[in-house]
């Protein structure tokens, strides 16, 4: 089973996406022509900027509640904690949904375009965050 958790915390993620993205950016200019990079790299950026939201969130609750209040009042800490989830799924879904009709409707980007560059990060997420992924991105990004 593929969990992004530890992916999420490493900035190796963020970055692999974005190479990835101006890979495929510059590539489906030839196949798509005209200003498809700008369709693909504005999909990816969603796709970066949902990841980056949720390790903004991540870090501001860790800094909220230290170990020792989590392990005094587990049951209210968990109740915190999830409700904590909820809001921070309900927050994501809300900005890709909003950048997307931003995209879509004011931009006027091409939506097929827009769409690739999205799944094109969010498969680097989980590329990044399976088996190859977690330390070996890590490692990796240390040594430079």
């Amino acid at each position: 089973m593929i969990s992004i958790i530890g992916a999420v915390k490493r900035w190796a993620v963020p970055l692999l996406q974005m190479a990835a993205i101006l890979t495929i950016a510059f590539w489906g200019e030839s196949v798509w022509g005209g200003q498809a990079k700008w369709s693909i790299l504005y999909g990816g950026v969603i796709s970066v900027v949902n990841l980056l939201w949720l390790q903004w969130r991540l870090r501001r609750s860790e800094r909220k509640e230290s170990l020792a209040e989590i392990k005094r009042d587990a049951a209210e800490s968990a109740q915190r904690i999830t409700a904590d989830l909820y809001l921070t799924v309900i927050e994501r879904f809300v900005w890709v949904i909003a950048l997307f009709l931003l995209g879509m409707v004011k931009l006027g980007l091409e939506p097929m375009a827009l769409v690739t560059g999205f799944v094109v990060g969010q498969v680097m997420l989980l590329v990044a965050s399976g088996p190859l992924g977690g330390d070996f991105f890590e490692r990796g990004m240390n040594k430079l």
